[in-house]
C-alpha cells in the first residue's frame, strides 16, 4: 500500500487516487496547553490568557526539531487526515484531546499546517498506542493531497 510516500488506502474513503504522507515523531510526553494557564492584564486592563510554562517550554523545544526535518513539504493548506499515536511512559491518566491540541498548535507554529481549524486539518484521529517507558513520544502522520504539484 505504501509507494514512495504516497498512500492509496484512503482512496475509497476520500475519493483521491493517492494522498501524500508526512511523518513526524515528537519525543517525550506531550503536555496539555490548556492546563495551568496564566492570566495577565495589560496597562489598559485587558486580560491576556497565556499557556502554562510546561507547554511553552515543550513548544520551544519541539519547534527546532520540527524545523530540522528533511524534505518538509510546504505549509499544508488542506490536510485530509491527521493521525496522532501517543506512546506513554506510564499508565498515568491523561487527556488525549488536550495533548493533541498542543501538537496541532505546535504544527501551526512550525508552519507544517496552515491552521488547526477542522477545515484545514480534516479528520484528526487520536490513538493511545501503548506504554514505552524508555521512549515516550507522539508519532504524527499528516495525509494530504498535493494540489499545487498535481499534474493538470
Amino acid at each position: 500500500m505504501f509507494h514512495n510516500n504516497t498512500i492509496d488506502l484512503f482512496s475509497d474513503i476520500y475519493g483521491f487516487a493517492s494522498i501524500e504522507e508526512f511523518k513526524i515523531t515528537l519525543p517525550g510526553p506531550v503536555p496539555s496547553k490548556k492546563n495551568k494557564r496564566r492570566l495577565f492584564f495589560t496597562k489598559l486592563g485587558k486580560q491576556i490568557n497565556i499557556p502554562g510554562k510546561t507547554y511553552c517550554a515543550w513548544n520551544k523545544k519541539m519547534l527546532p526539531l520540527i524545523l530540522l526535518i528533511p524534505n518538509r513539504p510546504p505549509t499544508i493548506k488542506k490536510a485530509v487526515c491527521i493521525m496522532i499515536f501517543f506512546f506513554f511512559e506510564s499508565n498515568q491518566r491523561r487527556d488525549l484531546t488536550n495533548a493533541s491540541d498542543s501538537i496541532l498548535d505546535t504544527l501551526v507554529d512550525a508552519k507544517i499546517i496552515k491552521d488547526d481549524r477542522w477545515s484545514v486539518t480534516g479528520d484528526v484521529l487520536i490513538f493511545p498506542a501503548g506504554i514505552d517507558k524508555e521512549n515516550p513520544r507522539a508519532e504524527i502522520s499528516i495525509f494530504y493531497k498535493d494540489y499545487e504539484n498535481e499534474k493538470k
